[in-house]
């Protein structure tokens, strides 16, 4: 294992899947962040993007897992709309593979989000935090 990955930093911009001492955060703002995750696509995006907008400025740790979760449920809720013109069994089998999916992006993100990670996701945490950059 790394040493770095296992010390605590507490810059402003963290490097990728650091342990970041995050210090102002309280219990309930890292219940958001697990609930952001998990919650993401079963609200249609609409939690993650709530908590998105009440932390975007005072804490940028929520802000950005919220984001990732989700900039990562639009693709999956398009292609699962898409998805019901197939046939019902290829239908039923995509559905199933795109939602085992998310969860287990989701259930990792989430645990590592717990521990104080700034955790990216494939693809997804790369367009967030460019898009936190940029604000």
């Amino acid at each position: 294992m790394n040493k770095e990955n296992t010390e605590p930093q507490t810059s402003d911009a963290p490097a990728t899947n650091t342990l970041v001492v995050e210090p102002n955060l309280t219990h309930k703002e890292y219940t958001l962040v697990i609930w952001s995750h998990l919650l993401g696509l079963f609200t249609l995006g609409i939690f993650p993007l709530k908590v998105y907008l009440q932390h975007r400025k005072s804490k940028p740790f929520v802000a950005f897992h919220a984001l990732q979760s989700l900039l990562m449920s639009i693709p999956i809720l398009g292609s699962l709309a898409i998805s019901t013109r197939f046939v019902a069994p290829l239908n039923i089998i995509y559905i199933y593979a795109c939602t085992t999916f998310w969860g287990v992006l989701a259930l990792v993100a989430a645990a590592k989000a717990n521990q104080g990670y700034w955790f990216e996701l494939p693809l997804f945490g790369r367009v967030a935090k460019k898009m936190m950059e940029g604000k």
